[in-house]
């Protein structure tokens, strides 16, 4: 995938999206720790990024979000 091209700048806008949502998230999760729908969010998030990067040809982010779903 070549910068600035039309799928480069809708995974940039989605991914930012995402992390925003992760970041809500993971403040959540710091005031109730065992909230399994929190966490249940977060991987989701996690998840959908990894899949986002992976189609894109981002393989090192997407490697990370698997080792994420992993702990």
């Amino acid at each position: 995938m070549q910068p600035g091209s039309e799928f480069w700048d809708i995974f940039f806008d989605e991914v930012d999206s995402h992390l925003e949502s992760l970041t809500q998230e993971l403040s959540q999760l710091e005031k109730a720790p065992a909230n399994q729908e929190i966490i249940k969010e977060i991987f989701r998030i996690v998840h959908t990024v990894k899949g986002m990067a992976a189609t894109i040809g981002f393989h090192s982010l997407a490697k990370l979000c698997h080792k994420m779903e992993e702990t």
